[in-house]
């Protein structure tokens, strides 16, 4: 089974992310296929971490925003074991997906 690891970030402290700006690791999202929603991003997140953690395969597509759903093989793709930094707003979701090519 493939996870989605999110960490929201507030701010960028000398043009990186720091730990002392983590706001929260979110649960880990199950990856499957079809499309599941993340939690939330609360009041003060800017930024966005998303680590796929996979056992091979194709990797996952993703969609951020307040109502996003992912779509396989046409959404933005994360290949399987990457780590990817995104700019978010407060109240977006990640929708996630898992690949089939």
């Amino acid at each position: 089974m493939a996870l989605l690891y999110i960490t929201e970030y507030g701010a960028l402290q000398d043009g990186v992310l720091a730990k002392t700006a983590m706001i929260v690791n979110q649960a880990p999202v199950a990856v499957g296929g079809a499309a599941v929603l993340s939690a939330v991003f609360r009041n003060g997140t800017r930024y966005a971490r998303l680590h796929l953690d996979t056992n091979g395969g194709f990797g996952a597509n993703v969609d951020i925003g307040t109502n996003p759903i992912a779509i396989a093989n046409v959404s933005m793709r994360i290949a399987p074991n990457a780590t990817e930094y995104f700019g978010v707003n407060p109240g977006d979701r990640v929708s996630v997906i898992l690949a089939t090519v």
